[in-house]
């Protein structure tokens, strides 16, 4: 197949690509078209290059198509089964065996230039992620008036080409989503609670020591006051909110080329795991203390637990509302052990 006749007309990983597809229906030509197989493959090659557009579907699909049909079975005979079976065997000879020849190297080249720019272009996807669920009208009208987010530094990071196929791969492929999530982040009412907020809340009688299972030792600090102990599981309670929302097809998460988008409770947009983990554990302890004045902070390790007092024998049930969801945080009481003074 005289792949070089063409390979300066058009984008060079587009051209490769199309001789690859090309290739994949060599047996199919041979079988068909006999000593034009060559001919039929190169006539096949240029008019895919010509007119193969994103309306013709698979490009691997269309080319099998043109190959089969490009001559109208001008050139096709029947083929007996010991000539496929010849065909066959020197096909898979040809596999194992690889000769080397200024083609291939070229060929190797493009490859990996193709694999390249594929990278390039993801890369470029996952950096505009947070500008695209922002600036999605603007992706698709190509309109500056739309334009919300600031894009200055862009053009030093990646080529004119890159953006333009990122842009594109957005724009054409993930503008729903990006509606959906953004939508979504403009109707959560759950405050963006501060790291720090549970200091506002400490339990100015007790100081905490220790806890061995569900007897918590303390030292009064204060005014002497009948006080309860409750323990809330920060680890199940994010597991649970995740296994309710963030899963797969969760309600308030969507997945673009590869990377999962989160919305928080309170409308945060995140691209990891861990940041939403972390932003949630801040907005679900902020809003209980928030709702329940009368919870005190006497202990709380970040990322595993939180224990509060409370001069309630039993704490009524919390419930935190969540993308129009009722979710219970449950409450473990524990025993107070014999206060030192």
């Amino acid at each position: 197949m005289r792949y070089y006749k063409y390979v300066r007309m058009q984008d060079q990983v587009f051209v490769f690509r199309v001789h690859k597809a090309v290739q994949a229906c060599k047996a199919m030509a041979i079988l068909k078209y006999r000593s034009r197989w060559e001919d039929a493959l190169d006539d096949a090659y240029f008019h895919i290059i010509k007119n193969f557009d994103d309306s013709k579907g698979s490009l691997e699909h269309y080319a099998m198509s043109i190959v089969s049909t490009i001559y109208l079975n001008k050139y096709s005979k029947e083929v007996g089964s010991e000539t496929v079976l010849e065909i066959e065997s020197e096909r898979k000879a040809m596999e194992s065996v690889r000769v080397s020849n200024p083609y291939d190297d070229l060929l190797d080249a493009l490859e990996e230039e193709g694999t390249d720019y594929d990278e390039e272009i993801h890369q470029c996807i996952k950096y505009l992620l947070p500008l695209f669920i922002k600036d999605y009208e603007m992706f698709r009208s190509k309109d500056s008036s739309d334009r919300k987010m600031k894009y200055s530094g862009l053009f030093d990071m990646f080529s004119f080409k890159v953006i333009s196929s990122a842009v594109k791969i957005l724009a054409d492929d993930y503008y729903d989503d990006a509606k959906y999530i953004n939508t979504l982040s403009k109707n959560c009412h759950v405050k963006n609670f501060k790291e720090d907020r549970y200091k506002s809340s400490l339990d100015k009688t007790l100081s905490y020591i220790s806890r061995i299972d569900d007897i918590v030792r303390c030292k009064a600090i204060g005014v002497k006051r009948k006080k309860y102990a409750y323990l809330i599981d920060i680890v199940d309670v994010l597991s649970k909110i995740f296994s309710m929302f963030y899963d797969k097809e969760g309600v308030a998460q969507r997945e673009i080329d590869g990377v999962p988008i989160y919305c928080s409770l309170s409308g945060q947009i995140l691209l990891s795991k861990d940041e939403l983990f972390e932003t949630l554990e801040r907005e679900i302890v902020g809003t209980l203390l928030a709702l329940r004045t009368n919870l005190k902070v006497l202990n709380y390790e970040r990322g595993k637990e939180l224990v509060v007092t409370s001069t309630r024998v039993y704490e009524p049930e919390v419930i935190i509302q969540m993308f129009q969801a009722g979710v219970h945080i449950p409450m473990k009481k524990l025993m107070i052990g014999r206060v030192i003074r």
